[in-house]
C-alpha cells in the first residue's frame, strides 16, 4: 500500500481539517502506513511515498533539514526532497534496499532526537554513499533555480553585483533557440501521436549559407504532440473557429518542429525582478529577450521549407505556430578565454571563484541547432575528468 506524509492547514480552516479526519490521520504524530499530520500556520500538503514508511520518511526529512537548515522553509519544502529520493529508490529492489539501509543507519528515533545528537550521527555517516546521494538530491531539489538567479542573489562585500559577476556577464547572452511548429493536415488519418515523439530529423538546412538571408542553420524535427500538449505547446494561444477547425483535424495531422540557432546578444539577459518576489521574499528571475533580425529571417525560411515538405507529400493545408512557450535556456554564464567576456573558462570553472564550477547549458557560448542535452552531458563528463586531474595534482 502506498503511504503519504501530510500536513494540515490552520485550525480555522474547517475544510482542510475535515479532509484530514476523513483519511484517518493521527494528527501530530507519525502513524506507520498512514499519513503524517501536524498543524502548520496556513499550509496543507501531502506527499505520496512508494518505498519508505512514514517513520522512515520523517527520519529522512530530518536528515535533509540537517543538511540544509533554513529558518524560512517549513517541512513541506523538505518533503519534496523526500518524495524525490523515495521515487528514485522505487526503480529497483537494490535501490529500495540501499535507501532503507541508509535511513536505518541514522539510528533509532532520528527525527525526534535533539539537534546536536542528529549532527553527531550525520557526521558519522557523511563519508558514505547514502549521505552523499541524499546531499546531492537536496541541493538539486531545494536550489533548482536558474544558475543566474542564484549567482545574482549571492551578493557580498567582494561580489557586490552577484557571485562571479565582476564582469557583469552573469545572465547576459541569453539564448533559447529559434523555435516554431509546422503542421500538415491531410485527407486521411495520420495518427502521428503513435510512435516516437521525435521520429526523424531533416539535416539539410543545418548549414551556413548567406544566400538564404541569415547566418547559421536549423533542424526540422518530425515531432509528435499528444492531444493535451498540442494546444499548449504546438499551437499556443489558439482560440475561436479557426483554432477549433485545426483541432477537429487532429487525426489527420503531422507535425514538424523548427529548432534553429539564435544569436547571443548581451542585452538578452536574465536579471532579478525589481517588483516580483518568491514565497521567501527573494526577487524572482526576470527574462528580457528581443528577437534578432537574423532569428526572424531564419524562422520565416524554416517555416516555408517545412510547409513545402508537407505540401509535396499531399497536405491539403499547413498551419504554422508562433514562438513556442517552452525553450532551452543557454549562454547566460558562458565560457570565455577573456574573463571580461564571460563567466567561466573552458571547463566551466568560474573566472573569479576558483572552486565554483557551473555544469549546465548556461556555459554554452552558442545555442546550436540541436537540443542541448548531449552537449551538456559531454561538457559535464569533460569537466568531471578535469576536476579529478586538478584534485590529484593538488591544484584544487
Amino acid at each position: 500500500m502506498n503511504r503519504c506524509a501530510m500536513h494540515t492547514g490552520s485550525p480555522q480552516n474547517a475544510d482542510r481539517r475535515s479532509f484530514v479526519r476523513t483519511v484517518g490521520v493521527l494528527t501530530g504524530v507519525i502513524a506507520l502506513g498512514n499519513p503524517l499530520a501536524a498543524l502548520l500556520p496556513s499550509r496543507a500538503w501531502a506527499v505520496e511515498l512508494q518505498v519508505l514508511s512514514s517513520e522512515e520518511a520523517a527520519a529522512l526529512l530530518a536528515l535533509i533539514r540537517t543538511i540544509a537548515p533554513h529558518d524560512t522553509l517549513d517541512d513541506s519544502a523538505y518533503a519534496l526532497v523526500v518524495k524525490a529520493v523515495d521515487g528514485d529508490a522505487a526503480a529497483s529492489a537494490e535501490a529500495r534496499a540501499e535507501l532503507k539501509s541508509g535511513v536505518a543507519s541514522l539510528g533509532q528515533g532520528f527525527a525526534r532526537v535533539p539537534e546536536e545528537v542528529r549532527v553527531l550521527r550525520v557526521k558519522a555517516i557523511e563519508s558514505g554513499a547514502f549521505f552523499q546521494s541524499v546531499r546531492i538530491k537536496t541541493l538539486m531539489e531545494l536550489y533548482g533555480n536558474p544558475i543566474e538567479r542564484l549567482l545574482l542573489l549571492s551578493e557580498s562585500g567582494r561580489f557586490k553585483h552577484g557571485l562571479a559577476n565582476g564582469s557583469d556577464q552573469v545572465g547576459r547572452n541569453y539564448c533559447h533557440h529559434v523555435l516554431s511548429f509546422i503542421f500538415g493536415i491531410f485527407e486521411r488519418p495520420v495518427s502521428f501521436w503513435r510512435g516516437a515523439v521525435l521520429a526523424g530529423v531533416v539535416e539539410d538546412e543545418n548549414i551556413h549559407n548567406a544566400r538564404r538571408g541569415f547566418a547559421g542553420g536549423y533542424h526540422l524535427e518530425l515531432a509528435m504532440l499528444d492531444l493535451p500538449t498540442l494546444p499548449l505547446i504546438g499551437l499556443p494561444y489558439g482560440w475561436g473557429r479557426e483554432f477549433a477547425s485545426i483541432m477537429d483535424n487532429y487525426r489527420n495531422m503531422a507535425g514538424m518542429l523548427v529548432n534553429g540557432e539564435d544569436l547571443p546578444r548581451a542585452d538578452n539577459r536574465i536579471t532579478l525582478s525589481p517588483t516580483r518576489k518568491d514565497a521567501y521574499g527573494l526577487p524572482v528571475a526576470h527574462i528580457h529577450c528581443d528577437p534578432h533580425a537574423n532569428d526572424l529571417a531564419m524562422r520565416a525560411h524554416a517555416t516555408r521549407q517545412g510547409q513545402k515538405i508537407y505540401e509535396a507529400v499531399g497536405a491539403k493545408r499547413t498551419v504554422v505556430s508562433g514562438m513556442t512557450p517552452a525553450t532551452h535556456q543557454m549562454g547566460t554564464a558562458r565560457m570565455s578565454h577573456d574573463p571580461g567576456q564571460g563567466v567561466t573558462n573552458a571547463y566551466g570553472r568560474a573566472h573569479e571563484v576558483p572552486n565554483l564550477f557551473i555544469s549546465d547549458g548556461s556555459v554554452q557560448t552558442t545555442a546550436g541547432a540541436a537540443n542541448p542535452t548531449l552537449t551538456i552531458v559531454a561538457l559535464v563528463l569533460r569537466q568531471a575528468e578535469h576536476i579529478g586531474r586538478e584534485v590529484t595534482a593538488g591544484r584544487l
